[in-house]
Order: structure tokens, then sequence, then C-alpha cells
């Protein structure tokens, strides 16, 4: 008998675990216009359809982060612990994750970054 003791997810779930950020999908514009201002130049007003195509834009060229969008219009920026190294303390990690999400226009502090877990259906 087999006993899977990490996250079970099936094809129509997603899960995060690590340490990011969580906004609004809405108030991208307020709470971070300099990823906004970075990625397009133009004064057009941005839907948000725009705005998960600029995330996903901006964080391609990021190795190491990850973007999702949960069900309730909540965005999800961050590293997933899977992604900590063998050598690398916790206070690293954050570190890194905090110096990944600056390069994408993201500027936070270090009591900012916040444990996030969670999962939702995406299906």
């Amino acid at each position: 008998m087999k006993i899977k003791i990490s996250h079970v997810t099936n094809s129509s779930s997603v899960s995060f675990c690590g340490w990011g950020i969580r906004f609004d999908i809405n108030q991208m514009k307020e709470k971070h216009p300099k990823v906004i201002e970075k990625i397009q130049a133009s004064d057009k007003d941005l839907n948000e359809f725009d705005i998960r195509g600029i995330l996903y834009g901006a964080l391609d060229k990021v190795e190491g982060l990850e973007v999702l969008f949960n069900e309730s219009d909540d965005v999800i920026l961050g590293r997933p612990l899977s992604s900590l190294k063998d050598d690398e303390t916790l206070k690293e990690f954050k570190l890194d994750t905090i110096k990944k999400l600056s390069e994408s226009g993201f500027e936070i502090s270090y009591e900012q970054l916040k444990f996030i877990e969670d999962s939702w259906y995406n299906g």
C-alpha cells in the first residue's frame, strides 16, 4: 500500500505553497503601477485580461517565480517551496524571492512577503 504525503491535486485543481505576495487583480494599477509602466508605456485603459497578459509577460523572464490567478480574482506571485535549494536558508530563499519580484517591478519589503498556501478548483 502506498500513501501519498505531499499535496494531492488532479487535473482540475491548482495549488501554490510558498512565499510571495497576493493582491486583487482589479487593484493592480493602484498597488503596482511600476509594473504596468515598465511593460506597457501607453495610457490605454487596461482590463483584467490585459493585466493577466502583462503579468505573464513580465514574469516569464524571471526564472523561479510563478504567477497564478484564483477564482476570486486574486493574483498570487511568488516562489514555490519546491524551488528551495538544499543549501539555501529560509532567509536566503525569502530575500531571493524579493529580488526576483523586484526584477519584475514589484517593490516589496521583507515584511510584506507572506507565506501563501492555497488551492482551488480550475475546471
